[in-house]
Order: structure tokens, then sequence, then C-alpha cells
């Protein structure tokens, strides 16, 4: 038994092999990841090997044999990062939004999108429309702010290097650079764009 902190980003990602350190192998294994906080299971963004079971508050995995031992390994959302998460969602579904609130919901959707978590693309699949539908009512609300262009900018050059040549998304990321610059945004690297 020991303990993992989740650090202090708004992920944590672990990863566990358990054949590393056994001799022959154990007759069976249990693997169980307790966590401080009682979780929403939309937290848990990435766990494999299928076959755990979750119940809020722990992972477990259960082995009868050595040859079904699989490296474990989970990303999720932390819970102060998911409680900002949902308070801006909450804020962002108000009947009375601004701009504002649904600016702030799209740039935590735009984080989680662009995450970086290696190969996976787990985060930019499951947060990139969420992202794109936020920031784009951030935008139509307050089409003088220059910052949902930038941001949806950025998600549609990242949209263009995943599907590659032939796609509209370097059009797209083109007219909300200039949707930004019309709105005032004189920064040294969107003038050079």
């Amino acid at each position: 038994s020991y303990r993992v902190s989740l650090g202090e980003g708004a992920l944590a990602r672990f990863r566990y092999d358990p054949v590393i350190g056994w001799g022959r192998g154990p007759g069976s294994v249990r693997v169980t990841l307790r966590f401080p906080t009682r979780l929403s299971a939309d937290q848990l963004i990435l766990v494999r090997p299928a076959g755990y079971t979750f119940d809020g508050q722990q992972l477990a995995w259960s082995y009868d044999t050595p040859r079904q031992l699989q490296p474990i390994e989970f990303l999720m959302v932390v819970p102060s990062a998911w409680q900002a998460l949902q308070a801006a969602q909450g804020a962002a579904a108000a009947p009375t939004a601004t701009a504002a609130a649904h600016l702030a919901l799209g740039r935590w959707y735009h984080r989680l999108a662009l995450a970086d978590v290696g190969e996976d693309t787990v985060l930019f699949d499951r947060y990139y429309a969420q992202a794109m539908a936020a920031l784009s009512q951030a935008r139509a609300l307050a089409p003088a702010d220059p910052v949902a262009p930038r941001l949806l900018a950025d998600l549609f050059l990242r949209q263009a290097a995943r599907t590659g040549a032939g796609t509209t998304y370097r059009a797209l990321a083109a007219a909300a650079l200039a949707d930004a610059r019309t709105a005032g945004d004189d920064s040294p690297e969107l003038l050079a764009s």
C-alpha cells in the first residue's frame, strides 16, 4: 500500500504495471485505487484495462491468473479542477449567462482539450466540441473581445494538424485570427500569423 499525490494541475495520470517485481507471477491479484474524495464517473477520462469496478470512491481490478495481468492506467480531472469546471458550466447555463461566463467555460474546455497526455487524443476528442461551443457563444455575445477568437483559432489549428491537408480548419483558424485582429488584438504573435 502506498500513496500517490494527484499533483497540482487539472489532470492526474497514474500508471502501474502489476507484473513488475513478481518473479514467477502471483496466483491472483487485486489492485485498488482509492480516492480522497468521491468522484463522478465523468471525471475519469481514461481507464485501462477494461473490467474494473468503480463506486465513486475507488477503482478496482481483480485478476485470477497471471496471464490476465495488464498495466493499469487512468487519467482523471482532479477534484478541485472538476469543481471549478462544474461551477463554470453552471454559470454558462444560467439564463442570464454573459459572454464572460461562456468564455470562462470555454477556457476550461480549451485547457482540457489541449492538455498534453502523450500519444493519447482522448482529451481532445472529449473536450474539443464543448470548447468550440462555449467559445463560439462567447464570441457571438462579445464580438469586440479578441480572446474567444484566438482560442478558437488555436483549436482549429490543432484540428487541422490532426486531420491533415485538404480540410477547412486552417481557413477557419485564419478567419478567427482575423476576427481577433479586428477586435483590436495586436499582440506580436498574432500579427505575425
